[in-house]
Parts: structure tokens; sequence; C-alpha cells
């Protein structure tokens, strides 16, 4: 019961502002707050980024700090009462850190609070990985994104074509292709860009106006002339090529 109880609180951030000489002097403080895992954000750890980029999958442009040699040491606490004395043991630590003649630079010795909601902190770092396309054949995709076909992708859809009241023109045994290498055959345009909004295995229905379907003329059948309509369209696969 307190395992779950402890998954659905909520987390104090503390952050210390100092400098690359006073880091290892304020992570110390933190670690003899109870506070053992940190995030340390240094600007000097950012130069490689800028003289090796590929070496980077991803860089939050939010951490360029603007104060060239200000390092942010970040620690989180449980919310409850015990967790605001040790943030004023912090407080007091840095103080007398700040009076003490130690040689080095420690900057603002300063810290800020804020709260973190316990579900955000889990997920939050989700957003950094998006589907990516590797060659022509691989997608690495995390499982909570979706993929959305791209040139050269084979899909395979159905699709039905009703008219602007919603009456069946062309059910899905008459419309074709099953099958379509996107951007690089024909089909409806309207399709052509619809597909490449879809996720595999959704149905949408999509309107368009009649130069995005079958034209001024229509498909002398069936459709009439400057004809909008409606197609309901199912992606079921999508193959790299």
């Amino acid at each position: 019961m307190e395992h779950k109880e402890r998954l659905g609180m909520n987390w104090i951030e503390i952050t210390a502002y100092t400098t690359n000489e006073g880091v290892e002097a304020v992570s110390e403080i933190f670690y003899q707050a109870g506070i053992t895992v940190l995030a340390i954000y240094n600007p000097k750890d950012l130069e490689q980024f800028n003289s090796h980029p590929g070496d980077w999958d991803y860089v939050d442009e939010a951490l360029f700090i603007d104060e060239e040699d200000e390092v942010l040491v970040k620690g989180y606490l449980p919310d409850e009462a015990q967790s605001y004395d040790k943030i004023q043991q912090i407080r007091n630590s840095l103080a007398e850190l700040l009076e003490k003649d130690l040689g080095i630079d420690i900057g603002k010795g300063t810290i800020e609070l804020s709260n973190i909601k316990e579900e955000d902190w889990a997920n939050n770092w989700k957003k950094y990985y998006k589907p990516r396309k590797i060659g022509n054949k691989i997608v690495i995709k995390p499982s909570w994104e979706p993929y959305v076909p791209e040139k050269g992708d084979i899909v395979k859809i159905d699709f039905e074509i009703f008219d602007i009241n919603n009456n069946l023109i062309y059910g899905k045994e008459e419309t074709t292709p099953k099958v379509y290498a996107v951007d690089k055959q024909e089909i409806m345009i309207g399709l052509r860009h619809a597909i490449k909004l879809m996720h595999q295995g959704e149905t949408v229905s999509f309107i368009f106006p009649s130069h995005m379907a079958f034209g001024y003329l229509g498909d002398k059948e069936k459709i009439g002339t400057n004809v909008p309509l409606i197609c309901k369209v199912t992606l079921h696969d999508i193959k790299q090529e």
C-alpha cells in the first residue's frame, strides 16, 4: 500500500545556482541532506555539442543558460513535511559555504523550489523521442508515438466514397488501389494528402472539394461535375519500401 501511495505523490524540485568551480561543493551539500541522485546542467558540457554536434541525438535548447558560467544542480524530494527540514538544511549549508573562504567561486549559492506532479515527471521525457526512419526499410518508433506514412512507404488501404449527403457512391470493394506507394503512385489528390495524416489501424472520414477528388468533370459514371465528396479511409498497414 505504501508503494502505491508513493507512486501518486508529488515532488519538490530543488535547483541550486553555482559555478563550474563550485559544483562539487554544492553537490556534497545535497548528498549530506540525503539527496543522492542529482541532475547537473553545466554549460561546459554543452560546449561539446557546439564542437561535435553529430555525437548528440537531442539537446533541449532550454539548457543553454544565459549566464555563461552558471551551473544548475537539481535534486528532488517527496512533497511532504519532513522534506522541508532537508531544504532548510541545504539553505543553511549554502549560506555557510558562501561565508567560508575556500578559494573557489561558488556563484550565487541560492536555491529555487518548484513542484512536479508524479505523472508529469514519469512521462515528460517521452517528448524527446520521436519515430525516426533509418534508410529505406527500418523505422525506429517508440511504443507511445504513432507513425504516419512517408514518401516511399507501402500502405494497405480500403476506402469508400460518399456524396456530401453521406449517400454511398462506391463501396470499398469497388475502389482502388488497395496497396499504395506513398507519393510514388497515381491516386486521388485528396487521398494522397489524407493518407499521410493517418496512423496504422485508423479509419477517418475526409471531405474533399471536387478539385481534390475527381475534378470538375467527375468520373463520367456515378460522379457528376464539380461534386465534393466524402471518403471514408481505413489504413490497415504501413511498410517501408
